[in-house]
């Protein structure tokens, strides 16, 4: 997962260590997400893009090789068959 955390910082005239004392983490978790060496919790994503007033989605792009929620009908076909009760999964 690919973010653009560094250029918000950036348009907000941020340091990494004023945005991790803002949301409450340490530096080198603002660093490692921004060098996709960890990804966030959804909570501390929210936390992120709300103090860089954008959008979760605006932030972190993913490059395709992440599992994303939702699935494809293909993928479904290859489910086993207690996976596909519409309940138990995200079109």
């Amino acid at each position: 997962m690919r973010t653009r955390i560094k250029e918000f910082r950036a348009r907000h005239n941020l340091t990494q260590q004023e945005l991790a004392e803002a949301i409450g983490v340490t530096r080198q978790t603002i660093n490692a997400i921004e060098q996709g060496k960890y990804s966030p919790s959804l909570e501390l994503a929210h936390r992120i893009a709300m103090h860089l007033e954008s959008k979760i989605d605006e932030l972190f792009l993913f490059d395709g090789h992440e599992h994303h929620i939702g699935h494809s009908a293909a993928q479904l076909s290859e489910m086993p068959a207690y996976f596909k009760k519409k309940k138990d999964y995200v079109l």
